[in-house]
């Protein structure tokens, strides 16, 4: 039987505080080889989550209070330990997160995602709580899943860096095209606007800058 799980209430990076996700911080909807998307894990159900860990009715994450999923990462390098989205990802949100970056790719003709190549990375940190640093990463073919994570070059990926600050969900964004040339970082919001093109650690350290600057 499953062990009780939680939704992931906050990130903690960089110094940064953190703060559960209230209903206002959900998006707004708009070795071995590389296990795909026809693997086992397909029909996990996920595992049942405390109520008041819920975003609108609805989790994002299924982790414990270490951010630990129930499965065992198909790999681990270094730090970082790689899981399958499913079982560790809500459906929703994964649905979500791909029509973001494909919103984005769109504005340079890059390859777009379906979802259904994608992990979660944990990372190991010893800031904070020293709870991991999570990581969704989406390709857009199998074979660039493969590369990209048990190593032999990256031709295509897409990465999403979460943190929350002041109660509010701020994603990084993070394209890249290696044999293009291409790498474009964006900060997105909980409503899914665009703040920045960088990356969402380095607009709030401008934006609190600013604010110190401003008041002198």
């Amino acid at each position: 039987m499953f062990k009780l799980f939680i939704l992931l209430s906050a990130l903690s990076l960089l110094g940064f505080s953190t703060h559960t996700l209230s209903e206002n911080s959900k998006p707004v909807p708009k070795s071995p080889a590389v296990p795909k998307a026809q693997d086992s894990t397909d029909n996990l159900q996920p595992p049942k989550v405390e109520k008041k860990y819920y975003s609108n009715g609805e989790p994002l994450f299924f982790l414990d209070s270490k951010r630990r999923p129930s499965i065992q990462p198909f790999k681990t390098v270094n730090d970082d330990e790689f899981f399958l989205c499913r079982g560790t990802v809500s459906q929703w949100y994964r649905r979500q997160i791909t029509e973001e970056f494909n919103s984005l790719a769109e504005k340079d003709n890059l390859t777009i995602v379906t979802g259904k190549n994608c992990a979660l990375k944990l990372t190991k940190t010893n800031s904070g709580k020293k709870l991991p640093i999570l990581t969704l990463e989406m390709f857009p073919t199998a074979i660039a899943m493969d590369h990209c994570v048990l190593g032999g070059g990256c031709p295509s990926s897409r990465y999403v860096i979460l943190l929350v600050k002041d109660n509010i969900l701020y994603r990084t964004f993070i394209l890249n095209e290696p044999e293009m040339d291409i790498y474009k970082e964006y900060c997105l919001n909980n409503k899914g606007e665009t703040l920045a093109q960088t990356s969402c650690w380095k607009y709030l350290v401008e934006k609190a800058s600013n604010l110190t600057s401003a008041k002198k």
